[in-house]
């Protein structure tokens, strides 16, 4: 846990630059969730255990043909200067980019209630990003810092999971 500590000082830093860079004002709410990206199946199941004294539940659906795990936390992961983090989410690498992909801290995910004024002000500041859908809504991703990334989803993890569960995609592991 130590290393993911040093890993979310780092990407909280470049965040933070990037915010006080651009100037955007989509950073103004608190994370919604952190995405770690396991190296295989058998490191996305050390995480997975690593993460289950912590967590109240833990759900896994099928995506992309890759497992992807999502931990409602006991407690919070504080990323600051935003905020505590709530969820977390443990993906298997996409068999495409197996070996390619970050390993540890992928990305940090901001629910946005107004999610059509975020791609409003991204495109007003001319800062590229895409746009993208699953299942169960869509969100942004936007490029910063040191091959970083961040996304902007239009529903909150919660509800992501509550609909995965009851549509029967996810199950609890």
């Amino acid at each position: 846990m130590k290393e993911l500590e040093l890993q979310l000082g780092d990407y909280a830093q470049e965040l933070n630059d990037f915010r006080h860079q651009t100037g955007l004002k989509v950073f103004n709410r608190m994370p919604d969730y952190l995405a770690l990206k396991a190296a295989d199946e058998d490191d996305f199941n050390k995480l997975i255990e690593k993460f289950r004294p912590m967590s109240h539940e833990i759900t896994a659906v099928r995506r992309d043909d890759r497992l992807v795990a999502t931990a409602e936390l006991l407690g919070t992961i504080a990323l600051p200067p935003f905020g505590p983090i709530d969820w977390v989410r443990i993906s298997e690498p996409k068999p495409k980019s197996k070996g390619q992909d970050r390993i540890g801290l992928d990305h940090v995910g901001f629910y946005r209630v107004d999610y059509d004024k975020t791609k409003d002000e991204l495109t007003e500041k001319e800062i590229p990003f895409t746009k993208r859908k699953h299942d169960f809504g869509s969100y942004i991703e936007v490029g910063f810092g040191n091959d970083r990334e961040v996304k902007l989803t239009s529903r909150a993890t919660q509800n992501i999971v509550w609909d995965e569960m009851a549509m029967r995609k996810a199950t609890r592991i």
